[in-house]
C-alpha cells in the first residue's frame, strides 16, 4: 500500500484562521456584563462597604497626625454636621474631601453623630499628639465599626 498523502494545502488553509470580530466583540461584552455584576454584589454586601470606609478614615486620620509632626504644625480634621465625610482643615492639603453619599462605595455608611468629638474636629497638636480621646462610630444597618484616636498614646487605632 501506498503512504498517504499528504495535502500542504490543506494544514494551511485552517491555520491562519482565528476567531471573528464578532465572538471577539461577544466575549468582551460576557467579560464585562460578569465582571459589573461581581463587583456590584461585592461592594454591596454592608460590611465590605463598612470596612472600606473605617479603613479609610483611619489611613486619613493616620496621614493627617503624620504630616502634623512632619511639618511641625497642627492640623485638623473636620466632620461633616450631617454624619456624611470629613474634610482636612486649612492650611492642609494633604486630603481630598471625604463624602460617604458621593462615592457608591460607601453607600449607607454614617457617622454615629454621638461620636464625633465636640466642634466636629479632631485635632493634632506639632508633636501628633490629639487634643482629645475620640471613638468615631461608623454605621451601616445594623453593623458598627469604630476608628479611635486614643490621646495618652497618641495613636489611631482601628477600625474595630
Amino acid at each position: 500500500m501506498d503512504a498517504p498523502v499528504h495535502d500542504k494545502r490543506d494544514s494551511t488553509r485552517h491555520a491562519g484562521r482565528g476567531f471573528t470580530l464578532l465572538e471577539l466583540l461577544l466575549a468582551l461584552v460576557a467579560t464585562t456584563l460578569v465582571a459589573a455584576l461581581a463587583i456590584s454584589l461585592h461592594f454591596g454586601r454592608p460590611e465590605v462597604s463598612l470596612s472600606s470606609a473605617a479603613d479609610l478614615l483611619a489611613d486619613d486620620l493616620r496621614l493627617l497626625q503624620s504630616r502634623a509632626i512632619s511639618q511641625g504644625r497642627p492640623a485638623t480634621l473636620s466632620f461633616a454636621p450631617d454624619g456624611r465625610g470629613w474634610i482636612a482643615l486649612a492650611p492642609d492639603d494633604a486630603l481630598p474631601v471625604r463624602r460617604l453619599d458621593s462615592d457608591a462605595v460607601f453607600e449607607g455608611v454614617r457617622f454615629d453623630a454621638t461620636s464625633v468629638p465636640d466642634a466636629g474636629l479632631v485635632r493634632f497638636d506639632a508633636r501628633g499628639v490629639p487634643d482629645q480621646d475620640a471613638a468615631l462610630v461608623l454605621r451601616h444597618k445594623d453593623h458598627t465599626l469604630v476608628v479611635e484616636v486614643d490621646r495618652r498614646l497618641g495613636l489611631v487605632q482601628g477600625p474595630r
